[in-house]
C-alpha cells in the first residue's frame, strides 16, 4: 500500500546582511495548486527574529506531500527507525567518522536518517531531488511575485536554502542534506492583505514571474548599497530601457520585432512622444504620460550612464539615489498602464502629485 511524505524546505529570505524586507504582522500562508508536478505545495511565510540567542532570518517553508511506493516507503522507514539500507558501505563510514566528530564536541551520535542524500540509494536521491528543485523552484517564484506584488525592497537573489526536510507523520522531522549544502545561520507591522496573497497565488500559478526590470532595478539597488556606483546606475537604467520596450512590445505586438532588431529611438523621445500613443489597458484620468520631471531624471541617468561607459566619474550617491527613485517610478508607471491595476499604489506620493497636476492641465 502507497504511503505519504511530507517535505519542506526552509528558506532565508534574502542573504546576510542584505535580507528580504517582509514587514507583514505575524505570519502567512499562500497556497500554490500544482497538482500536475507534485501537488498542492503550501508557503509559509514568517518574519526575521532577532535574539542575541540563536537569531532567525526572514524566512519562507515550503511545504507539499507525496505519495510513494511501496520500495521508496521501505526505505524512508528504515531511516525513520534509524536503520541504514543494506549495501550503503559509505553511507555506513559516514555515520562512524560524524560520530567520532560529534563525540568531540559532546553532540549526540549521528544516526542513519543524518547521511548526506548523495550516500543514500540511487532511487531515493532519484525521487527526492525533483521535489527539492520544485519546492525551491515555487518558493522562488513566489518569493518574486510576493516582492513585486507588494513592492518588498530586498537583494536580487530572492532566496537561499537553510534546511530541507522530510516526515511521515509531520510531527517528527528528519533533515537531508546534499555533500557540501552549507545552512545558513543566520517599523509599525500590519497583516499581510488578503488581496496580496490572492494576487501572489494568481501570479505563480498562471506563470506571471516578477518583470525582467524590477529584477535589474533590485541588482542596481544592490550595487548601491556595496558602493558599487558606476554598475549600479549602469543597470538602472537597462531597467528602464527594457521596461519600457517590453510595455510597447507588449501593447503593440507588431512593433515588438522592430524593438529587438533595429536601433530604436532614444528613452526620452519615446517617454514623451511615443508613449501617449500606445494603447494601453490603464490609464491616469484618460491619460497615458511619464510626468516631466521623470522624464528629465531618466534622460540625466541616461546620459550619465553614457559618461560612465566611455571612462566617465560615477554619479554621488545622492544623485544615484535620485536617478533610482526616478526609475522606479517610471516602471511602476508603466505596469499600471499595462493593466497591473496595483501599481500604481508603488508610486512615490512626489510622482503621484505631478501626475495629479499635470493631468488635471493638460
Amino acid at each position: 500500500m502507497a504511503q505519504s511524505i511530507v517535505f519542506e524546505l526552509e528558506s532565508a529570505l534574502g542573504v546576510q546582511g542584505e535580507p528580504l524586507d517582509l514587514r507583514y504582522a505575524g505570519g502567512f500562508e499562500i497556497t500554490i495548486h500544482d497538482q500536475a508536478v507534485v501537488g498542492d505545495v503550501s508557503i509559509r511565510f514568517e518574519r526575521a527574529v532577532f535574539r542575541k540567542e540563536n537569531p532567525l532570518p526572514a524566512r519562507c517553508t515550503a511545504r507539499v506531500e507525496k505519495s510513494v511506493g511501496l520500495d521508496i516507503g521501505e526505505i524512508f522507514q528504515m531511516l525513520f527507525q534509524n536503520q541504514l539500507p543494506p549495501n550503503l558501505p559509505k553511507a555506513e563510514q559516514w555515520v562512524r567518522e560524524a560520530t567520532e566528530s560529534n563525540a568531540r564536541w559532546d553532540q549526540p551520535p549521528a544516526t542513519a536518517s543524518d547521511v548526506p542524500l548523495d550516500l543514500l540509494p540511487v532511487e531515493i536521491r532519484e525521487f527526492v531531488l525533483p521535489v527539492w528543485a520544485h519546492l525551491r523552484d515555487v518558493s522562488a517564484k513566489t518569493v518574486r511575485a510576493l516582492r513585486w506584488r507588494d513592492d518588498l525592497r530586498g537583494p536580487p537573489r530572492p532566496s537561499v536554502d537553510r534546511y530541507f526536510r522530510w516526515s511521515l507523520d509531520g510531527q517528527q522531522w528528519h533533515t537531508l542534506a546534499r555533500q557540501g549544502f552549507v545552512t545558513v545561520s543566520s517599523s509599525a507591522l500590519t497583516p499581510i492583505q488578503p488581496a496580496v496573497c490572492s494576487d501572489v497565488q494568481r501570479m505563480v500559478e498562471e506563470g506571471e514571474d516578477e518583470p525582467l526590470a524590477h529584477e535589474l532595478l533590485r541588482e542596481a539597488v544592490s550595487n548601491r548599497r556595496g558602493a558599487n556606483h558606476r554598475s549600479a546606475l549602469v543597470l538602472a537604467v537597462a531597467a528602464i530601457e527594457v521596461g519600457l520596450k517590453r510595455y510597447i512590445g507588449t501593447q503593440i505586438p507588431a512593433a515588438d520585432w522592430l524593438l529587438r532588431e533595429t536601433q530604436s529611438p532614444p528613452v526620452r523621445k519615446l517617454l514623451s512622444d511615443f508613449l501617449p500613443t500606445v494603447p494601453a489597458n490603464r490609464k491616469y484620468q484618460g491619460k497615458v504620460f511619464i510626468p516631466k520631471s521623470i522624464r528629465k531624471r531618466v534622460h540625466q541617468a541616461i546620459e550619465r550612464r553614457n559618461e560612465i561607459v566611455h571612462g566617465g566619474a560615477a554619479a554621488t550617491e545622492l544623485e544615484l539615489q535620485d536617478f533610482i527613485d526616478a526609475i522606479r517610478d517610471a516602471i511602476w508607471l508603466l505596469d499600471y498602464y499595462g493593466g497591473v491595476e496595483w501599481a500604481l499604489a508603488k508610486v512615490s506620493e512626489r510622482t503621484l502629485d505631478e501626475l495629479r497636476n499635470e493631468a488635471s492641465s493638460m
